[in-house]
């Protein structure tokens, strides 16, 4: 078959195709495979010849769509690679563990700003009530606004994807 369609084994390596199986040395490929192969890679411009101007115009429509479908699912799947390596590298991280994480880091700084008040009372017995009181509020309202990290962080990456898609 080779012989017939003036194919080496080489070519058939260099086209891509992957074997159907192998015995020894031997490596046998799909049929189907192999002249689907050929269409795409030297006789295309043989078979559009031998259509009329209608049939071959289409051919040429359904070859430059394949070539385009290719070469978007190629960049797509680039894409992702680059991705996967920054997030191995820690350059990237989904918004699951940064939620994770903030969430974390809030609880710790709620129970910072939780003892902020006894500590200004003792390391200053001059302050008077109303400075703590006051104090205490707007710790209160810092600490609320830390507790709610985990609740905000999807709502902040909606609002940011959004003012992304805006400029573009």
């Amino acid at each position: 078959m080779l012989e017939a369609l003036a194919i080496t084994p080489q070519a058939l390596g260099k086209w891509g195709l992957r074997p159907a199986g192998k015995v020894g040395r031997e490596v046998f490929y799909n049929l189907e495979d192999v002249f689907r192969a050929w269409v795409e890679k030297r006789g295309a411009s043989e078979i559009i010849g031998n259509l009329d101007d209608d049939e071959a115009e289409t051919a040429r429509q359904v070859t430059q769509g394949r070539l385009e479908e290719e070469y978007k699912l190629t960049k797509a799947r680039r894409i992702s690679q680059e991705l996967k390596n920054e997030e191995k590298e820690g350059r990237l991280i989904s918004t699951d563990f940064a939620t994770f994480a903030l969430s974390r880091i809030a609880a710790q700084i709620a129970t910072i700003l939780d003892t902020l008040p006894l500590s200004m009372r003792r390391a200053h017995p001059d302050l008077e009530p109303r400075h703590i009181d006051a104090l205490t509020r707007e710790i209160a309202k810092a600490r609320n606004t830390a507790a709610q990290v985990d609740e905000l962080l999807p709502e902040l990456v909606e609002e940011y994807v959004e003012s992304l898609s805006e400029t573009d």
